[in-house]
């Protein structure tokens, strides 16, 4: 991944055997941890293929950029009135799912958010390839690359980021001066502290 080693350590057989038997599967299926005492993280800044605005502070180890990842059910569904078949946003792998939001890709803008006591800020949109063509559920990829196709029909920004579609936002860590912790739970409240309304009218 970005040309650089991405370690971990791999539980034992027993879990191996574990997966394989729930997922009805003969394929190597390991469960792989990350240990921060004895690998190093990738830093995210200074990617040529993915622009962002991140700082020394903001890592990552199996993400493309940051660790989270945001997107919106209203996004999600206005999407889903452009595609003949319907997807979920686990297509899209978030790990903060929003909804009541202002309108479909509000987050486009968000730069500086608090979810509950936890204080973000915008990354970089997540640039999209083709992996949310596959169903999260299923593992069978889309024959005719949706969502990606549409997406890059009304979706692209090409004088920063290319060819890429984007959708969903990365969020990292708010202050580098200190590690700060905290915990997002299910139903926090999302207070949007800055934006940057003028993202798509920018070149």
């Amino acid at each position: 991944c970005w040309d650089e080693p991405i370690l971990g350590l791999r539980y034992d057989d027993i879990i191996s055997h574990w997966f394989r038997r729930f997922f009805q599967s003969n394929d190597q299926i390991d469960l792989v941890i990350f240990d921060e005492k004895q690998f190093q993280t990738r830093p995210s800044k200074n990617k040529p293929d993915f622009p962002n605005v991140a700082e020394d502070h903001h890592v990552a180890v199996y993400h493309d950029i940051c660790p989270i990842h945001l997107c919106s059910l209203e996004s999600v569904t206005n999407l889903n009135t452009r595609l003949e078949k319907k997807i979920k946003i686990y297509n899209f792998r978030p790990n903060i799912i929003v909804t009541n939001g202002n309108k479909p890709y509000s987050e486009d803008c968000w730069r500086d958010v608090d979810i509950g006591q936890v204080k973000l800020k915008w990354i970089s949109p997540s640039l999209r390839c083709l992996l949310p063509t596959v169903d999260q559920e299923t593992g069978i990829k889309d024959p005719n690359q949706e969502p990606w196709k549409t997406l890059r029909n009304y979706r692209l920004k090409p004088n920063q980021y290319g060819i890429k579609a984007l959708f969903g936002i990365y969020l990292g860590q708010f202050d580098g001066s200190e590690i700060i912790s905290g915990t997002v739970h299910v139903g926090d409240l999302i207070n949007v502290i800055k934006q940057d309304l003028d993202f798509w009218k920018k070149p």
